[in-house]
């Protein structure tokens, strides 16, 4: 009994503390040598453990559970909705859940030796879940966001716990990023684009969130514009500027000369402006905390003093004639938009039939003027639309004459007769006033010219006629024409050289005389010229040319020249002496060569008739045939030529003199008459005399 005792206690002190230690249970049988064969315990109750850390869970997640018990010889069994799973191990893992899997789980626990199967275990429910989808959020709704502001996305899901997030820009993942909320907190353009979100639990993934954009822009570069119409700012006058930015959550501020003024509005107003208001002014808009903009574009305002408008004339002249027009200008100097009022001698001009104002009234123009148009005239100007008005201009003082002037027309030099190739000059001239045109008349026939002179450098003979000068000034001639000048022009007389040496002269001098004559009824003295370079040394009508001072025998020309018109003549044709002396050498040259052939022909025909040797006297000849007849000397080839070897002869030794200055030998010929005084009592009454070949004549009885 004590034995039973003591393993009923030990039992129950097993199964009260949760144990199930059959060893224990074994060693203590040992101990006490228990031979006699005791009760079995009940099996413990396994207990079902869910390995995953979270309760619900999501299709294609893992799934995992443990089946726990005391020993290490106990097979297992699994049930789902108490129907028994294919698992034999402590552990029931599903890799990839989906609906099927969703009951209740439970496990037993059996021990095969013994043929003991515990209780079920305690149970699990499983539900399965779709795969959820995460949203995501932005800390910030605006459109737009500028550089350097803040911003948060949030991934949600609305399921389970426990997750970790993974976020993506542009598809790409944000590696630094693993919880639920992305916070950038200063953007910047790279951070432009698509941001989206997936969570996960160990290796289970959601599906991705959807997207949410996020553009990063500068902010707007407001513009700045004058909102008044002019550019030029005269004192007292309103200013007013605009900056103008997209949007209407924007203030602004604004800045001249980068200095901040104290206005908030999109308008800047200045209602009478003076220097102090000159500068470059800009502005800045501001998106309320939130963001600043850049300087806008700038204006320089310059203040100017109202100007003082001149009045000029447009035409050249102020002092004008009856029925001639005048313009005047009144203007300021780089400034537009003005309304000009005219003044005459402190009275408004009115416009009339002769006198026009133009749009604007920056032009008075006087078409046919009077005496009554005479005075000072002057003008002011007002902008139009605006509130500025000049001072008065200077004034400008018109003059009108009473009557139109002449013109009178002078003639330099003053002579009635001229003639040609004199030059003359006329000129027109007004006693009054300026801007004078020209025009020049001869015969009443229109000349080419400009200005008021006329210039005939050099005249001719159909120059001759009578001048008159017309002027004119705009599009009215003052005068009709001026009185007419008359000028007659005749040919200038000629100079004409004469050759005063005589042919016999040229046999007994080596030097020639030339005269020069005008044939007019005027005295006159002369120039000489060689070869066109005036010779100081000879002023007279005669010029001597010896080889002494012209050796090359230069072309001569002379000129009439004297105190009264015509003061010179025309110059004469070139006389050249080259040829005359040559010709003189020439003759000279041949005169020479006749004389001394002659008295060689005369001596050569006495030699040979004493030197010649005598015929037998049975064959001299006749005293009839003494003299060859013309016939026989003809016939002849053998004559004797005495003349011609003297000639020939005469010719291969010619003289220098008898070669001409360029070379050659004269080749003039001149026959010779030769008559002796002893052959003249043998020619009788024939006329059968005959010239041979040799220039010798025989003559028979």
């Amino acid at each position: 009994m004590w034995l039973l005792k003591v393993f009923s206690l030990a039992c129950l002190t097993a199964v009260c503390a949760g144990q199930d230690d059959s060893h224990a249970v074994t060693r203590t049988i040992q101990e006490n040598e228990l031979v006699t064969t005791k009760p079995q315990p009940d099996p413990p109750t396994p207990i079902l453990q869910r390995l995953t850390k979270w309760s619900d869970v999501f299709e294609t997640e893992e799934l995992q559970f443990r089946c726990e018990v005391n020993g290490t010889e106990w097979t297992y069994s699994w049930y789902k909705n108490n129907e028994k799973l294919h698992e034999e191990q402590s552990l029931l893992t599903i890799s990839s859940v989906d609906h099927t899997h969703e009951g209740q789980y439970s496990c037993k626990t059996h021990l095969k030796s013994k043929g003991v199967e515990s209780e079920s275990s305690n149970t699990v429910d499983v539900k399965v879940y779709t795969k959820p989808k995460p949203t995501v959020t932005r800390s910030s709704d605006y459109a737009m966001m500028y550089p350097k502001e803040p911003i948060d996305f949030t991934c949600k899901v609305d399921v389970s716990s426990e997750w970790e997030y993974v976020w993506y820009h542009n598809g790409t993942e944000i590696s630094d990023s693993s919880s639920e909320k992305h916070t950038i907190h200063t953007i910047g353009h790279p951070d432009s684009g698509k941001y989206h979100c997936k969570a996960k639990r160990g290796s289970f993934y959601t599906e991705a969130s959807g997207t949410i954009n996020l553009q990063v822009s500068d902010p707007p570069t407001p513009i700045l514009r004058r909102l008044t119409k002019w550019l030029d700012v005269f004192k007292n006058e309103e200013l007013q500027f605009g900056c103008e930015v997209n949007g209407a959550e924007w203030t602004y501020s604004w800045y001249k000369n980068k200095e901040k003024l104290h206005e908030d509005q999109s308008l800047l107003t200045i209602s009478s402006v003076d220097h102090t208001h000159e500068g470059q002014y800009s502005c800045k808009a501001h998106l309320k905390s939130r963001v600043d903009s850049e300087f806008s574009n700038t204006d320089d305002v310059k203040v100017y003093e109202i100007p003082v408008p001149s009045v000029r004339p447009l035409t050249q002249w102020l002092d004008i004639f009856p029925t001639e027009g005048v313009q005047l200008s009144c203007r300021m100097q780089g400034s537009s938009g003005w309304k000009y009022t005219w003044y005459k001698n402190a009275e408004k001009v009115q416009v009339g039939k002769t006198v026009k104002i133009e749009n604007d009234g920056s032009r008075l123009t006087i078409s046919s003027s009077s005496t009554s148009d005479r005075g000072k005239y002057s003008c002011f100007g007002k902008l139009e639309d605006r509130s500025v008005i000049s001072s008065f201009s200077s004034n400008l003082t018109l003059y009108v004459y009473d009557t139109i002037p002449k013109a009178t027309i002078v003639q330099n030099p003053k002579a009635s007769l001229m003639h040609t190739e004199d030059w003359v000059s006329l000129s027109c001239h007004v006693n009054v006033s300026s801007g004078w045109d020209y025009m020049w008349f001869k015969d009443e026939s229109s000349l080419v010219s400009s200005g008021n002179t006329h210039n005939i450098s050099s005249v001719v003979v159909s120059d001759s006629g009578s001048y008159k000068c017309k002027v004119k000034r705009g599009n009215v001639f003052k005068p009709t024409q001026s009185e007419a000048i008359a000028i007659k022009i005749e040919e200038r007389p000629q100079a004409e050289i004469i050759l005063q040496t005589k042919w016999l002269d040229a046999f007994a001098t080596d030097s020639l005389a030339l005269k020069c004559e005008v044939k007019d009824e005027n005295s006159w003295n002369f120039t000489w010229f060689m070869e066109n370079d005036k010779l100081e040394e000879s002023t007279s009508e005669r010029h001597i040319v010896t080889p002494n001072n012209d050796p090359e025998q230069h072309p001569y020309t002379c000129q009439g020249v004297r105190q009264g018109r015509p003061f010179y003549s025309k110059m004469s044709a070139p006389l050249k002496t080259k040829n005359l002396l040559l010709k003189r050498r020439i003759l000279l040259s041949i005169s020479g060569l006749l004389f001394f052939g002659i008295i060689a022909i005369f001596l050569g025909c006495i030699a040979l008739k004493f030197f010649r040797k005598p015929a037998a006297e049975n064959e001299l000849p006749d005293e009839n045939d003494l003299f060859l007849s013309m016939t026989k000397t003809k016939d002849s080839p053998d004559g004797p030529c005495p003349l011609v070897e003297f000639i020939t002869e005469a010719s291969l030794k010619a003289s220098p003199k008898a070669v001409e200055e360029n070379g050659e030998i004269c080749s003039e010929t001149t026959s010779l008459p030769i008559i002796l005084e002893e052959n003249q009592a043998v020619m009788t009454d024939t006329n059968n005399a005959t010239e041979n070949g040799c220039g010798l004549v025989s003559f028979k009885a």
